[in-house]
């Protein structure tokens, strides 16, 4: 008989690839598929449009594991007429993504990328690096969810001001204020830097 299929659509270090396969010993766990295997896809971790119309018409698809938080460019409604359980990462890249913006915001306010640019070049006088420091400076975060909470609580150890546009401006513990996404414009005037967390639709105008 044969095993139902976990459909991987974006790849995985070795040892998590182990760690799927042991905990799923009744499913066969594989990244790429012959045309004989999509109709034994029973769950889908990720979603690459390539694959979506076979996935669609042809597996017998139950569970849809999203790697992003978002899920907006996910054919929702076809999930929903079918009954695909729909399941999203939200919080796991909270950590990665903070350190990353932070990461940049210092390699920028430091001089840092254009320091890099100079050695490359040869060229190792400081006149054209202009230095900054984030203390002091305001920081309007789009999205107070996992990431945006993540990111405010780390960057406030440097002295940064935290400010959130969330839905409906609620309050959010570790932001000094909070504004409804309609302001967001008018808000994002008054931040040194601006970031816009949750790749959305609703927000995409804003930037």
């Amino acid at each position: 008989m044969t095993k139902p299929i976990i459909f991987l659509q974006r790849s995985f270090r070795e040892e998590f690839m182990k760690q799927i396969q042991s905990l799923t010993p009744d499913y066969s766990v594989k990244t790429s598929l012959d045309k004989q295997d999509v109709k034994h896809v029973h769950v889908s971790v990720g979603w690459n449009k390539q694959n979506e119309e076979s996935l669609l018409q042809e597996a017998d698809l139950k569970w849809v594991q999203a790697v992003s938080a978002g899920v907006d460019y996910l054919p929702l409604k076809t999930f929903a007429e079918r009954n695909i359980l729909l399941s999203n990462g939200s919080g796991i890249h909270s950590l990665s993504i903070s350190e990353h913006v932070i990461g940049v915001l210092l390699a920028y306010s430091r001089g840092l990328l254009q320091a890099k640019e100079n050695q490359l070049n040869g060229q190792w006088s400081t006149e054209n690096i202009h230095y900054n420091q984030l203390s002091g400076k305001n920081m309007l975060i789009v999205g107070t969810g996992h990431i945006g909470k993540q990111l405010a609580k780390s960057i406030k150890s440097l002295g940064v001001n935290v400010y959130g546009i969330n839905t409906t401006g609620r309050v959010v513990p570790g932001f000094i204020e909070t504004y409804s996404i309609k302001l967001t414009e008018n808000r994002s005037k008054h931040g040194h830097c601006c970031w816009n967390s949750p790749w959305n639709r609703r927000y995409v105008p804003y930037f």
